[in-house]
């Protein structure tokens, strides 16, 4: 069987791999072009990005010595309400209880939730003070602890993990490296671009063209061609459900910054208000990887770039060749497995850089598809039907999310104050708002399957950043909170920082 992958970047090449893993005895061969290259807008991931790496016997470790990788704890927001200064982190999930800190259990209301951040919250106690997540990144630590030394074993199994982690990466590195692991395990790589794309009487894909007249057979392929979208979108014409009315920003200017590679490195990726959308910081051991995503509608490419200036103070490095802004839609395709073809990454949607989904997304594809090794071969329709159907639920679910971050108190612009009234509120954000007002979030109210990747600490994280959480209605709750807090000694969690280990010490270690 003839597998072949349309496209390389980092979801091309994860394709490529797992697809090798699951058929090893197939041919999967990769398409790509230097001449396109590599969007690298993306530079921060999620722990299924660890989760995956691990099915394909990647080691964290020789990512991190070849693509000047560093560990994601959270997501840290700044400025996301009326106070420019204020932030809060997003973190992953701790190990081991600690958690705890994070999540109680209230039998009044039959439901989990985030006591921790309650008893704070009712109390105006400074989650910096107590909070787990922020003392170890406002350290420069991650989250690990040293255990043993051992000889001729992955470096990061000298190491304890003490909550959930990711990656942030330079793409072009990480696809430069996962060629390399490819070509290991006897993956073919065609340099070339695809110029006609050849279908069967079944209107299945037969073969591919390329502009020198090469022809590659194939049984399957994988669409990775990115926002080219080459046979998803331009060959099958699958329909495009748009987010435009939810969400506006269809924008992103990247840039480049220096680190000081004195300093520690931040284990977290930071995302920065702006004026008409927000600014992405990743840092990699090298430099920062860094973009303005905003509203076109409000704000040229020029003063895009003026703003981002005048908050920096200086030009930074803009990485591509026009230093001009890419634009998107955000949205996906109503099917992205059409007859024999799946579409994965960039190709079948997106949404937008906040939170770092994109390669969740192509994961989540990945696994999904996977899940069953004969759909590779399968003409039954309505596994197909059942397949894109779930792709929608969770392209939504994601966007859902990420609309709930621009649900803030933040006035300064048009685009932040009327965003709500600009732009369609989804129903489950309505619901959010409305049980807010009368009780908090409680875990009941998405345990019914209304959001596929985020539940109600995902949330309440937003929740509380904002400082919208009525304290008036948080009051009847108080006896209950602070009793809580007396029974468990929640803030003693705070303690377990002192375990973790700095960041840039934690590298040093992995690459040696």
């Amino acid at each position: 069987m003839n597998i072949v992958v349309v496209g390389g970047g980092t979801a091309g090449w994860l394709t490529a791999l797992y697809s090798k893993k699951i058929f090893p005895e197939h041919d999967i061969t990769l398409i790509e072009s230097k001449e396109i290259g590599i969007l690298g807008a993306g530079e921060a991931s999620t722990p299924h990005l660890i989760e995956v790496l691990d099915f394909l016997e990647i080691p964290t470790s020789e990512i991190i010595k070849n693509t000047n990788a560093t560990i994601k704890n959270s997501a840290k927001f700044t400025g996301w309400s009326k106070n420019k200064q204020e932030s809060f982190y997003h973190p992953f999930v701790y190990y081991d209880n600690r958690l705890s800190e994070q999540v109680g259990y209230s039998n009044s209301y039959e439901s989990n939730t985030n006591y921790f951040h309650l008893y704070n919250y009712l109390n105006n106690i400074p989650n910096d003070e107590y909070c787990f997540i922020n003392k170890v990144c406002n350290k420069n630590e991650v989250m690990f602890s040293r255990i043993n030394y051992f000889q001729d074993i992955d470096p990061i199994l000298n190491y304890e993990q003490v909550g959930s982690w990711s990656l942030n990466f330079d793409a072009k590195l990480l696809a430069e490296y996962l060629t390399k692991i490819a070509e290991i395990r006897d993956i073919k790589r065609i340099e070339g671009k695809v110029k006609e794309i050849s279908l069967n009487k079944e209107g299945e894909v037969d073969s591919l063209l390329l502009e020198n007249d090469q022809s590659i057979q194939c049984d399957f392929v994988f669409d990775c061609s990115g926002f080219a979208k080459l046979i998803i979108g331009k060959k099958y014409s699958s329909k495009w459900i748009s987010y435009k009315k939810y969400l506006p920003t269809n924008k992103a200017l990247p840039f480049f910054l220096e680190i000081d590679k004195e300093k520690e490195i931040p284990p977290y990726i930071e995302a920065i208000a702006m004026d008409y959308g927000w600014m992405w910081k990743t840092p990699l051991q090298n430099r920062y990887g860094c973009g303005y995503v905003y509203d076109s509608n409000y704000l040229s490419d020029e003063d895009a770039k003026k703003e981002i200036e005048d908050y920096l103070g200086f030009e930074p490095i803009y990485p591509r060749k026009d230093k001009g802004a890419f634009s998107f839609e955000p949205g996906c395709f109503e099917k992205i497995w059409i007859k024999n073809c799946l579409a994965v990454g960039l190709s079948s949607g997106f949404i937008e850089p906040l939170e770092a989904t994109s390669i969740m997304q192509t994961i989540f594809t990945l696994q999904n598809f996977f899940s069953n090794k004969h759909n590779i071969l399968t003409k039954n329709q309505n596994i197909k039907n059942h397949f894109n159907s779930i792709n929608q639920k969770s392209s939504f679910s994601i966007m859902e999310y990420v609309y709930w971050h621009y649900v803030t108190n933040k006035d300064n612009t048009e685009f932040w104050k009327n965003f709500t009234k600009n732009n369609k509120i989804p129903n489950l954000i309505k619901n959010i708002l409305n049980i807010n007002k009368e009780r908090i979030l409680s875990r009941k109210d998405f345990d019914i399957g209304n959001n596929i990747h985020f539940n109600v600490e995902d949330f309440l994280c937003v929740l509380f950043g904002h400082k919208l959480l009525d304290k008036k209605m948080l009051e009847k709750y108080r006896e209950e909170i602070q009793n809580y807090e007396e029974k468990n000694n929640i803030l003693r969690y705070s303690q377990d920082a002192r375990i973790c280990i700095s960041h840039k010490k934690f590298l040093e270690d992995l690459k040696k």
